[in-house]
Parts: structure tokens; sequence; C-alpha cells
């Protein structure tokens, strides 16, 4: 089974997976030390020390009483059932207690494990995988996990660190994360901001657990209202749509990042698709399209989380959400309204005339001129100013949210976190990020409904998720180690002839085309299309042709065909390939669609503006599988769907052909052996009624992937 599989677990197994974990009455600690300070005893202490309700056991094969709990030579000799099993054991030793736990039939296993990575390490893991795989009513978590926690029911079965100084505040954050360390991490950082979790998994390598299907059940549950992800890959695909059906059905916002590359983009890159999707792109729109909402960086996740969990959510809307800034900086309310200003869903708040008047009041330097949002409160050696201000504005109706930036200069931290609440959307942030509330201060303000956050512009990209529109995501750059004209990295993959691979699904799209033997043949089709005709190479060495020289459009005499034919012709003989002659196609909106087998989320399809406008590399990518609700709303809201529903005007073009061209060559695609790329370019796409035409495609097969 490849990890592009459609799941290794149905919806319905995987209803309870996160109660599998975090519900345990019954615990057992396999491989916990002797040693009071190794990581191995932490979950045992912590679930002892921190008011788990149920049963903790230790497996230790010479005590019988360890740290203050009973122990067992093995877990078969534990009299009664057992629902959770946290390993501490490493290497080869893990299989040997998965293996044991499926016999006894326990339900969960927890596996912090290394040793499973690298040329040593793949065996080991593809056994445990299989393992795993074979018996689907034991389900693993790890190796190479911290650990999963639940503040909601008091299960500890984790060695973070972060419990040393005592057990997570309460909350209502899901975090799913791949990494144990940033995981740790995030956790740390959100206690800090006085922010608790509900539950967090860190899922490891992802044997079997991923992390898809813990935030699909996360979602699910009542006490859990915003998940977080950090990604460094996808392993269980086959859960975007339940992850999708789940955050359609309860409104509930899922924020991500993603850390590593795909790897797909390495196999894209051959062609324009590389350079303007680059390494990770596939998978973050893989995400974007069922509703997760991505964000740059660690920092973010936290900052975006943080106000979400605070947050009332916002009602559904069209319109820009409303913000008010009040400041005592006003140059950093312009900044402010710099970053409001570049994202389309926020906008700034009118002040309505009672406000105004209110305000006047508060502060005699407005009463010459009209206050005006941003607002900017001057230092008056009375900090009680600036919080009266903020009451006028929280408790007003005229904006959708309030962004406040405090700092020490001006402000008193400590009356700030007593006085200051809203039952309306407030983000609390500072005018240098050297500045900060205690825990204890945050912690405060966040229960009076006032989320602390970093920096105002951490602070703009948390707003921007709330309103319901994510930040952008750069679009990747060009990458010049595969900026290839020569044709080896098409040498490397093999680019073949197309129609031989893709077969009769073309026969439909393309103007005709044949192969020609010689200028004579060449001739002939000129006479057979009956308008102009295209002279170009197409085999298994030329992968840019324009660049090379080895095409000619638009010719209507023999004497142009005859020389284009002899030109391309020695141009091909270098590589051994052929020349094909291709009628002339009618005009039309230029798309680039490519077809690309990706190693997470299987054979995907991606479609963007093509002609010039390629190379601009927009960040509109579309990712189109098996999940037709997400991408066909998605295409509409592309720059590709925006442009053929009449952009400035233009003639509406043929969105519904597209979509089905691209439906029939992805399919194709998926059931070609080695593929790693098709990419179309151009496909014109024609006014509406009237069709797609793909002008040209260069297929790319791995060789060592079965291609014949």
């Amino acid at each position: 089974m490849t990890s592009a599989d459609t799941g290794r677990h149905s919806m319905t197994d995987s209803a309870d997976v996160v109660e599998r974990f975090v519900g345990a009455r019954r615990i057992a600690v396999v491989g916990a030390s002797r040693n009071d300070s190794s990581i191995t005893v932490r979950p045992a202490v912590y679930l002892r020390r921190y008011g788990f309700g149920g049963e903790v056991v230790l497996v230790h094969p010479s005590a019988a009483e360890l740290h203050g709990l009973r122990a067992y030579r093995s877990l078969a000799e534990i009299d009664g059932p057992v629902d959770l099993v946290m390993s501490m054991v490493q290497g080869d030793a893990v299989r040997p207690v998965v293996r044991e736990c499926i016999d006894l039939g326990i339900p969960a296993v927890i596996s912090v494990a290394s040793g499973f990575e690298g040329s040593g390490g793949q065996e080991r893991r593809r056994s445990l995988a299989a393992l795993v795989a074979d018996h689907p009513g034991t389900r693993l978590v790890g190796p190479n996990s911290v650990g999963v926690l639940s503040t909601v029911t008091r299960s500890w079965t984790t060695f973070s660190s972060v419990l040393l100084d005592g057990p997570p505040a309460p909350g209502n954050i899901g975090l799913v994360t791949q990494s144990g360390a940033v995981g740790n991490g995030i956790l740390m950082t959100l206690q800090a901001r006085g922010v608790g979790v509900g539950h967090w998994f860190s899922t490891g390598d992802e044997l079997d657990v991923g992390a898809l299907e813990v935030a699909t059940a996360l979602v699910h549950r009542a006490d859990c209202k915003v998940v977080g992800l950090f990604l460094e890959g996808i392993t269980d695909p086959g859960f975007r749509r339940p992850l999708a059906e789940a955050i359609r059905a309860t409104g509930k916002r899922v924020v991500a990042i993603r850390s590593a590359s795909s790897g797909s983009g390495k196999a894209a890159a051959l062609g324009h698709t590389g350079r303007v999707v680059g390494d990770s792109e596939i998978g973050l729109a893989g995400l974007r399209e069922i509703g997760v909402e991505i964000v740059d960086s660690v920092d973010e996740l936290v900052e975006t989380l943080t106000f979400l969990s605070v947050a009332p959510p916002r009602p559904p809307s069209d319109a820009p959400a409303r913000v008010t800034v009040v400041t005592v900086s006003g140059a950093m309310g312009v900044v402010a309204a710099d970053h409001i200003a570049r994202h389309p869903s926020l906008a700034l708040a009118s002040l309505d005339e009672q406000v105004t008047a209110e305000l006047a009041r508060l502060v005699p330097s407005y009463s010459g001129d009209e206050p005006a949002n941003p607002l900017d409160v001057p230092v008056l050696g009375d900090p009680a100013v600036f919080e009266q201000v903020v009451k006028v504005v929280t408790g007003s109706d005229g904006g959708d949210a309030t962004m406040i930036v405090t700092t020490t200069l001006a402000h008193d931290y400590e009356s700030i976190s007593r006085h200051l609440h809203s039952d309306r959307p407030v983000a609390l942030t500072h005018l240098s990020a050297a500045e900060s509330f205690t825990p204890e201060q945050a912690r405060r303000l966040t229960e009076q409904g006032v989320a602390v956050l970093r920096s105002p512009y951490t602070a703009v990209r948390a707003l921007a998720v709330w309103s319901g529109a994510g930040p952008d995501v750069p679009a990747a750059e060009p990458d010049p180690g595969h900026d290839d004209h020569d044709g080896a990295a098409a040498r490397q993959l093999g680019v073949v002839a197309s129609g031989d691979v893709l077969g009769g699904v073309l026969s439909g799209w393309m103007p005709p085309v044949r192969v020609v033997a010689d200028e004579a043949d060449a001739v002939a089709f000129l006479a057979e299309a009956g308008g102009p005709v295209v002279v170009k190479a197409e085999g298994s060495a030329i992968a840019h042709r324009t660049e090379l020289g080895a095409v000619a459009v638009g010719l209507t005499d023999e004497a142009a065909v005859r020389e284009a034919y002899r030109r391309i012709s020695a141009i091909c003989a270098a590589g051994g390939d052929r020349v094909v002659a291709q009628a002339m196609s009618r005009p039309g909106t230029e798309v680039l669609v490519s077809v690309v087998r990706d190693p997470e989320l299987g054979t995907v399809a991606l479609c963007r503006l093509g002609g010039v406008q390629v190379e601009l590399g927009s960040s509109a990518t579309l990712v189109l599988t098996d999940y037709d609700e997400g991408w066909v709303g998605a295409l509409r809201e592309s720059a590709v769907g925006k442009v053929l529903a009449g952009w400035r005007g233009e003639e509406p073009g043929d969105a519904e052909a597209l979509l089905q061209f691209v439906r029939e060559v992805r399919e194709r695609g998926e059931h070609v052996p080695g593929l790693r790329l098709a990419e179309f370019n151009p496909v014109l796409v024609h006014a509406a009624g009237q069709g797609v035409t793909a002008v040209d495609v260069v297929t790319y097969l791995d060789p060592s992937e079965g291609a014949q």
C-alpha cells in the first residue's frame, strides 16, 4: 500500500480514533526505566500526579512495583483488560510489543521509538506498517511520537517537557503535529499566551494513525472549537474528503502549516509545471481545496489558533470584516491599516456619530478633528484614558472586530488584564515584540474574551482567517535548478510520444495530428487539413521545442512546410525523435493543465493560466483529485475561473468543457504505469459552449516504475 492509497481505515472505523487514545481508563506503560529522571518514566508520573481518573500499571521484566505503581513482567500477565499501551521501548523491541497488543486485543498503542528512518530503519518500518495494516482492531500512534495528552479527560500519555511544571491549562484547541518537538514548542507558546489546549496528538511517523484522520475526528468533537495542524507531509490522503465534509458540516476552522515539500515538484519541474508550482504547492493546494486554512509559519499558526479559540465565530458573510484599530502610535496605526488593506476579507470600520462624540469627550485632542480609524490615543499621563477608549470601541456596533496595540511606555498591563473584557472579537497585541503580558495576565484576558497576540502583523493574519478568507500564500519561486532547456531532464525521465501513452482520450480534444515520414507526407497533411498547419518535434529527447527551433506554426503553403520539415527533422535526428504535423487550432484563452503523479495525493491535475502568464508563477494553483466538491468550486474562484467567467468584459470561456477535459486526462493518467507528468500547454478554452482544444502535450515516464 502506498501513501497515496484511498485510506488505511474507513471513516466508520476511525470515528472513535481520538476517544481510543484520550478516553482509556486502564493504561499500561511498557519500558519504563528504574531511573526516576528518565523520560520513559514521565508518562506514568504525569498520569499519577495530574489527576488521571483511571488505573496505571507498568510492564517491567524484573519488578513487581516501580515508582509507586504495580508492575507486571509482561502485558499478558496483567489481570483484566488494558485500554491503551504506552510503549517506551526502542528499535527492534517495538514490533513484539505491538504484536502482543494485537494478540491481547488491546485497541490502542502509542510508540515513542526512533530508529524507523533512513536505510537502516526501512525494513523495521515496513514490517511494523504491514503488521498494523493487517490488524486494524489495534490502532498505533507513532512511532517517533512524543505521545498524546488531553486536558479534557486528564490523560497524559506523553513525555512532553511542558508537563514538568504542571498540567497544561484546559482549552478548546485540537492540536495535531507530526513533529513532537515542534508540537511541544507550540504547546509551550500557547500556555504562555494564556490559551489552553483540549487535545494534542504527536503523530510521529504515522505508520497507522495519520494527522488528517485525527483532525477529522477532532472537528466532530463538541469539546474542540478549532484544529491546528503542523504537517511535514500527508500520509493519509484518503481522509481529505471526510475532513472536508466535517469542516463543511460543523463550520469549524482547521489551520495548518506544511513545513516540507512533497517532492512532486521535482518530478513536475521538467516542464513549466515545476517552475510555477514548486515542490510543496501541490500538497498545499490539496489542503486548501478541502477547506484547510494555510499559514506561513509556526508563529502565525500559534497566533491564529489563539485568536480563533477565544473569538466568537464570525457569522457567514460575503462582506469584508470591519476592523477598528486602537493604538498609542499613529505610525503603527498606519502600518496596521496597510496590512488590513492587503486582505480583501478585511476593511477598516467606520466610526458612528455616537462613538466619535464619546471619544472626543475622552480625548481633548480629538475635539478639533473628528476621530478616525485607526485611532491614535496619545500618551496623556493617565493610562485609564486608553482603557476607556477601548471600552467605548469594543462596546459599539460599528465594527466586527477590534485590534488594540499596547506598549509598556504608556499602558498599565496589569490594569488592562483586569478591566478589559469583550463579547466581541478583540486582538490585543504589542507595539514591540519584546513586550508581553505575563502568563497570568494573558490567561485572565483569555478568560475575558480577549486574545493576546504577538504583533499587529500576525494579528491581521489571524483576523483574515477568522473573517472567512485565509492569508495569501506566496507563489512558489521558480527553481533554477530545474530550468533545463537542453533536454537533459527530459532524457532522465523519458519524454515519450504522448499519443502512445494517453491513447484515445486525446482524440476528442486535439486537432488532427499525425507522424510524417518525409517532406511529401508533410505536404500531403497540409492538403488534408485544408488550412494552416504546425510542424513540430515529438519524442523522448526534446521537451522545450520553441527554444530549440523545433516547431513551426501557421504554415499555409507547400514550400514553408517542406522547409520546416527539413529543419525540424535534422533537430530530431540527434535524439531519435520524430516529426509530427498538426492542424492549427482556433483561438482561445490559454490554460496550462498538468497531470502529476504525486507521492502523497496520488494522480492529481493542476490548472492555471497558460501562455505568457504561466511564467508569472501565480499561486492560483488548483489541485484536482477525486474530490469533485472541492475542486469544482475552487476552479471558479481561481484565476482561471475568473478569466473564463468574463474577466474585464471579455467573452466568457467554456469552463464546463475545461472541467470535463481535466477529468478525462486525470482519469487516464491514473492508469498509466510510471507516469510522472503529462503537461498540456497550451489548452485553448474557446467561447462558452464551443469546447476546448489541447494543442500540445509532453509526457514523462519513469522506466523504473514499470513504464513500458
